[in-house]
C-alpha cells in the first residue's frame, strides 16, 4: 500500500542568525538543492537501498526499468558532502526483478541483496525468483553470487537483509500472511534448507519487513500487519533464539490503517538498543504522532513537530544519536529531527521544501550514520509524462551557541564564556569567533574569549562554526 498524495522538498535552515551592527552574520547554510539520482524508469513502488561505509561514503542501489521486460539494478557512490562520485550497474537485462533491493556490508566491501527473473528459461538458476546477490569491492563493479539465499521464491514482496557479525547474510521476504527468514547463502536454488517462518497471528497482511542485528548479536524483525485485531507494528527476534512477537506500543487503532507505506523504520544502535519509529493513530487519523519506541519499553517517546506525519524513516547517528525524519501530508514537507547521544532529548524539527514540479511523494529514507542527513525519495512529477525519479538531497544537524555573560560594560574588561551544544550534547573542536577573536570549544563544549577595556559599544554577532553541522550563531551586547 502506497501514499497516493503526498509531497517531498529542500531545506529551511532551523538557526536564526541574528543581525550585526559590527561584524556580518554568517550567510546561512545554503539552500540545498534535490539532484535526481535515478537516470531511467522508476515504478511508484521502487525503494532505495542505503548503506554508509567506514569512508564516509554513502552506497545507494535501486531497481529500474530500461525498457518493457528489461530491467536493472542500478547504484550509486555519494561522499561525505552529498555529491555524486559514480554509477554503476548491479544487474541488467533481466526480464523482471523486485523493486526493494537492500545493500549490506560485505567482507571490504558491499553485498545488494535482491530477486527476480534473469529470463523465461525455467532451467536457469537466476529464473527461478529466489533471493539473490552480488558483491563489489568498492560499489561501482558488481559481481553476481552463485547460488541462493532463500528455500521460499517470490518476486512481488519487500526484502530485508542484515548480516551476523561473522558476515553471515540474514534476509527476509514476504509471502501471503507470512514472513520468511533464511541463514546464510546455499550454492543450489533454491535454497534445500527451510526457511524459517514469522506468522501464525490471526489475520493476515504482514508487510514491509526490516531486519537488524543488536549490539549483542542478536538478529531482530519488524513488520506492519494490515489487518484485523493484530494490525499495527511488530518486532520478534529470530536469532540466535526465537522469541515472542511483540506489538508496539499505540501502534493500533480499530478505525485507522496506519501502514508505513515504505519498508518499516527500525535502527540498531551500536551502543545498544533497538528502536523503531512509526506512525501512532487514533480514530480520526492515521498518524496523529510519530513515536520513537526502545524494543521493550512501556511506550514510545512523541517526536517533535510529528502531528500528521506520515512515510516515516530511521537512522542511526554518530556517538548513539538517531535522526528521524518523515513527510508531512496535511504541511506538504519533510521534515528531521535529531536525538542527543543518549536518546532520551530531542531537537526542534528541521523542515524541507518541496521539489519543484512534485505530484506525489511514495517514499522517503534517510542516513546520518556521520552526522550530515542524506534524504531520498522517490517521487512523481508533473512534468510531460509525469515521470517518476529518485532524488537525493543532504541536510546539516544544527549547532546551538550561547554566551555568557551576554551584555558587557565597555568600561571593564570581559570574560565571555561560549558553550556550543548539539541537542543538550556538548560539541568540541568548535571554532568559536568574536570581536575578531577566536577560541575552540574544549570537550564540555566550552569556549573562553577575553575582551579589554574599552571594547566600543555596539550589538556584535559570535559564530560557531565546525565541518558537519551548520553554523550557529547569538549576540552580545556592550553598553
Amino acid at each position: 500500500m502506497r501514499s497516493t498524495r503526498s509531497t517531498v522538498v529542500a531545506v529551511l535552515a532551523s538557526v536564526c542568525l541574528t543581525a550585526s551592527m559590527v561584524v556580518p552574520p554568517p550567510a546561512l547554510a545554503a539552500v540545498p538543492s534535490w539532484t535526481k539520482l535515478s537516470l531511467g524508469g522508476i515504478g511508484s513502488f521502487n525503494e532505495t537501498g542505503l548503506l554508509r561505509t567506514s569512508d564516509g561514503k554513502l552506497h545507494v542501489v535501486w531497481e529500474q526499468d530500461d525498457a518493457p521486460s528489461d530491467a536493472s539494478i542500478r547504484s550509486a557512490v555519494l561522499s561525505p558532502a552529498g555529491k555524486i562520485l559514480t554509477r554503476g550497474v548491479v544487474v541488467q537485462h533481466w526480464l523482471g526483478l523486485e523493486t526493494t533491493p537492500k545493500l549490506v556490508p560485505w567482507g571490504g566491501g558491499v553485498a545488494v541483496v535482491f530477486n527476480g527473473d534473469q529470463d523465461a528459461n525455467a532451467a536457469n538458476p537466476y529464473s527461478v525468483g529466489a533471493r539473490y546477490w552480488a558483491t563489489s569491492t568498492d560499489g561501482n563493479v558488481w559481481a553476481l553470487q552463485p547460488g541462493s539465499l532463500a528455500n521460499h521464491t517470490v518476486v512481488n514482496s519487500t526484502i530485508a537483509a542484515t548480516t551476523e557479525a561473522d558476515g553471515t547474510l540474514v534476509t527476509v521476504q514476504g509471502l501471503n500472511s507470512q514472513l520468511f527468514y533464511d541463514v546464510g547463502s546455499n550454492i543450489a536454488t533454491p535454497s534445500p534448507t527451510l526457511d524459517g517462518v514469522i506468522g501464525g497471528q490471526s489475520g493476515s497482511g504482514l508487510a514491509s519487513p526490516q531486519i537488524v542485528r543488536a549490539a549483542d548479536g542478536s538478529v531482530w524483525v519488524g513488520w506492519y500487519q494490515i489487518f484485523e485485531s493484530n494490525q499495527g507494528y511488530w518486532v520478534q527476534q529470530i536469532l540466535p533464539t526465537v522469541g515472542a512477537p511483540v506489538r508496539a506500543p499505540s501502534s493500533f487503532n480499530a478505525n485507522q490503517i496506519n501502514s508505513p507505506n515504505q519498508q518499516v523504520a527500525m535502527v540498531a544502535r551500536p551502543s545498544g538498543g533497538v528502536y523503531l519509529a512509526y506512525c501512532e493513530p487514533i480514530a480520526t487519523a492515521a498518524c496523529a504522532k510519530v513515536g520513537l519506541w526502545k524494543v521493550g519499553s512501556a511506550k514510545a517517546a512523541t517526536v517533535p513537530g510529528s502531528t500528521a506525519g506520515n512515510l516515516v524513516s530511521l537512522s542511526n547517528g554518530p556517538g548513539g544519536r538517531l535522526e528521524i525524519g518523515w513527510f508531512s501530508q496535511a504541511a506538504g514537507k519533510v521534515n528531521v529531527v535529531w536525538t542527543n547521544r543518549s536518546v532520551t532529548k530531542f531537537s526542534g524539527a528541521r523542515t524541507l521544501n518541496a521539489v519543484p514540479s512534485w505530484i506525489t511523494v511514495h517514499d522517503l529514507f534517510v542516513d546520518g550514520t556521520k552526522g550530515p542527513v542524506d534524504l531520498l525519495s522517490n517521487e512523481q512529477l508533473t512534468t510531460t509524462g509525469y515521470p517518476i525519479a529518485i532524488f537525493h538531497t543532504q541536510l546539516l544537524p544544527a549547532l546551538k551557541l550561547t554566551v555568557s555573560p551576554a551584555t558587557f560594560s565597555h568600561t571593564s574588561k570581559a570574560t565571555l564564556t561560549f558553550k556550543v551544544t548539539d541537542v543538550g550534547d556538548p560539541v568540541p573542536g568548535v571554532k568559536v569567533t568574536f570581536d575578531g577573536k577566536s577560541a575552540r570549544t574544549n570537550a564540555k563544549g566550552i569556549a573562553v574569549i577575553k575582551l579589554p577595556k574599552g571594547v566600543a559599544r555596539a550589538k556584535r554577532t559570535a559564530v560557531a562554526r565546525v565541518t558537519n553541522w551548520q553554523a550557529a550563531s547569538t549576540t552580545v551586547t556592550t553598553n
